[in-house]
């Protein structure tokens, strides 16, 4: 064996270890140099997108073989923590110098931008290189500015303290844009449009920085500043009146042949622009607010003040309405107001002039339709008719009465009458409301129930006791003639407050008695009694009642009734009487079973010689025969009968021969099943059929109708009591 062997592997060892430590800070020893720009101030396009960036690396095999370099863009402030990658290369590991290609992204727009170089294995990142401005161009040609009517208009002319604005027409959607004026960039203003005020030459750019700008250049546009163009209307006044009819005009005041003119009335405008500086104005309808656009050649615009015509707006009227009533032996005078100037009044009694007649006021003792006519005789000369007034003679009058609003028969304790009403009719057939002009012309005097009221007379009536509950009219009086109103049923509430009681709410046989318990003491009152709402009789202060039900009284007097309070007599439920124990008890002769009844007050046992055994709720039964409880609630009797009988044993038979011999035809079970309410009994076929099935069983199983389809059939059964716990179960068999 060799001993020097685990010498030399120890020094291997040693080796491999050394050289792979030396590889390893080979590696990190890898250099990433600032990229160089192939450019200076890159403006791409989609026709032009294609740059180079030279870089240089060392030393080569310091990197892994799937190692890439990778071109990163910053922002355009130079950050590059949310850099852009513009290039990658896989297979230049082996070459220390070599030229990224690449083109800008369609967002880059910027002054401050610089790329670097990362390596992926090992990760390392190049200096960034110097700033450079790069904007990518998504416009290429020239802006079109101040586009009128599909043409591009290259002169402006400006009225003093007007203003124009210009807009890019082909390019409205970009970022940015610089506006010039006489070539110099006006500070502030990047928008599609431009509103200019003073004299220059004005152009814009899209926004592309100071290197890629100037190919968007527009077109130029020079603005001219003239003197203020002012107009007017009306001699500046704001208003003008027309007088109808005539023929009325607006005149603007300048006056140039090569001025257009366009006139507005009311915000639309009148007839078509033109040399128009007068204005004529519709006679038929000149009312408006009117002005008027002058424009020059050269484009200054001015607007007139605006002037409110008017046509003469007067009225006239009269102090008596529209109808008159004229009185036997009276006058009515009839007096006019009116808005107009210096007017001149004319009368008129059925569209007839009344000569000499030419007063503010009229004195009128015919029947007639009066008017008056007036006419301004200052200014324009304008007529107008006041409304017609009717004159006329009463045939008769009307009066009406009401009581005062919130009157209600029978539930107001006072009411009010009141005259509500006075209406002259004319022998037309026309009534007229004269009550504020005649009401103090009558006579007046109350009536109840055709009655003469001492001493109430009036236009109203007051009523607070219930004795003067009536029917109302009211008579007034002109000289020799009487008028009746038409009657008023008035009904005050009675002041009562009826109760009643019974005797007792349970009926039970026999009769209850109600009696009112309020003493009215008022001979005046009738009285009815009601039962669910119908009347079962009247005329007395009691009444006895053998029917369930809803009982009330109500106590009529002059004209109102009130009613008590309810009464609810129920019937009585027997069910409130429980036993311990069903009717057929059923005990093994030579024993006692104790029987305990509930809810009565008192109790009574009978046996079936009617001999009282108990007076208490329970008593103890040990013999055969009838038992008899009358139990009572207050006055009202249960009676309950029970059958006690002794048990027959608990044998049940398992065979029957229904031959109709009258020995063994049935299947009788012991009376501890048979006829007992919580005993169910159910029978099955040998299939699992059921024949029976039944509660309280009668021992008539089976009919003498069965029919059965083989000899000696088999049959199960089922005893259960309350329908729970299986007492017995076993077979029949039926024999012939």
């Amino acid at each position: 064996m060799n001993k020097k062997l685990p010498h030399l592997m120890h020094k291997y060892a040693l080796f491999l270890l050394l050289y792979a430590a030396g590889g390893w800070c080979f590696l990190s020893a890898q250099t990433l140099d600032r990229p160089r720009l192939d450019f200076d101030t890159p403006c791409a396009s989609s026709g032009y997108n294609t740059f180079k960036v030279f870089f240089s690396w060392a030393p080569v095999g310091s990197v892994m073989e799937d190692n890439e370099f990778i071109l990163e863009l910053s922002d355009a402030n130079g950050d590059f923590a949310n850099s852009t990658e513009l290039a990658r290369v896989g297979d230049m590991n082996n070459t220390d110098t070599f030229e990224f290609e690449f083109g800008f992204p369609d967002t880059t727009a910027g002054e401050k931008y610089r790329v670097r170089v990362r390596s992926t294995k090992p990760e390392k990142f190049s200096p960034p290189s110097d700033e450079f401005p790069a904007y990518y161009r998504k416009v290429n040609q020239s802006l079109t500015i101040n586009v009128i009517d599909g043409n591009v208009v290259g002169d402006v002319e400006l009225c003093g303290g007007g203003n124009y604005e210009l807009s890019v027409h082909n390019y409205p959607d970009e970022s940015a844009y610089i506006w010039y004026k006489n070539g110099v960039a006006v500070p502030g203003e990047n928008g599609a449009s431009f509103m200019v005020s003073e004299a220059g030459q004005y152009y814009a750019e899209v926004d592309y920085g100071q290197y890629c700008s100037s190919d968007t250049a527009s077109n130029i546009v020079t603005v001219t500043v003239g003197e203020a163009l002012e107009v007017s209307i009306n001699d500046g006044l704001p208003a003008k009146e027309v007088c109808p009819g005539d023929n009325a005009t607006l005149t603007a005041d300048i006056d140039r042949a090569n001025y257009t003119y366009i006139w507005y009335k009311n915000g639309e405008q009148v007839g078509n622009p033109g040399y128009r500086p007068r204005l004529s104005l519709d006679a038929s309808a000149p009312q408006g607010e009117y002005r008027v656009r002058v424009e020059t050649p050269g484009g200054c615009m001015a607007e007139s003040n605006s002037v409110q015509v008017t046509t003469p707006d007067i009225s006239v009227t009269t102090d008596k309405g529209s109808n008159v009533l004229l009185l036997p032996g009276e006058t009515v005078t009839i007096t006019a107001s009116t808005t107009a100037s210096a007017p001149e009044y004319t009368w008129y009694k059925d569209n007839v002039p009344l000569p000499g007649n030419n007063n503010r006021a009229i004195t009128i003792n015919e029947p007639g339709t009066y008017k008056v006519k007036v006419k301004q005789s200052s200014g324009c000369m304008v007529e107008v008719f006041s409304p017609g007034t009717r004159v006329a003679r009463p045939e008769r009058f009307v009066i009406t009465i009401d009581p005062d609003g919130g009157y209600t028969p029978c539930q107001n304790a006072s009411a009010t009458l009141r005259l509500s009403g006075i209406y002259a009719e004319t022998e037309d057939g026309t009534s007229m409301d004269v009550y504020d002009e005649y009401k103090n012309k009558f006579n007046y005097q109350w009536y109840r129930n055709n009655n003469y009221l001492d001493g109430r007379t009036g236009t109203s009536l007051t009523i607070d006791q219930t004795t003067e509950n009536g029917t109302y009219a009211l008579k007034a009086t002109y000289e020799d003639s009487d008028i009746w109103s038409d009657d008023i049923d008035l009904r005050l509430r009675l002041e009562e407050t009826v109760t009643i009681e019974a005797s007792d709410d349970i009926l039970c046989g026999g009769s209850i008695t109600i009696n009112i318990t309020t003493n009215t003491g008022n001979t005046d009152y009738t009285y009815a009694w009601y039962r669910d709402g119908e009347k079962i009789s009247e005329n007395t202060t009691t009444l006895d009642i053998e029917e369930e039900g809803a009982y009330r009284l109500g106590v009529s007097a002059y004209g109102c009734t009130v009613f008590s309070n309810e009464l609810v007599i129920h019937p009585f439920d027997e069910s409130v009487i429980e036993v311990d124990a069903s009717e057929r008890i059923i005990i093994p002769e030579g024993t006692s079973k104790t029987v305990t009844a509930t809810g009565g007050d008192t109790y009574f046992w009978y046996n079936a010689e009617n001999e009282l055994i108990s007076d208490t709720a329970s008593v103890a039964i040990s013999e055969e025969g009838l038992l008899t409880l009358r139990a009572y609630v207050g006055d009202c009797e249960v009676v309950r009968e029970f059958t006690v009988e002794y048990q027959d044993g608990y044998i049940i038979p398992n065979v029957v021969s229904p031959n109709n011999d009258g020995i063994n035809d049935h299947w009788v079970l012991p009376n501890v099943y048979a006829f007992n309410p919580d005993i169910e009994v159910t029978i099955y076929s040998s299939t699992g059929q059921i024949v029976l099935q039944t509660t309280e069983y009668q021992n008539n199983w089976p009919e003498s109708t069965m029919t059965y389809a083989r000899n000696k059939p088999v049959f199960y059964y089922r005893i259960l009591k309350e329908g729970k716990e299986v007492v017995r179960q076993g077979t029949i068999t039926l024999i012939r």
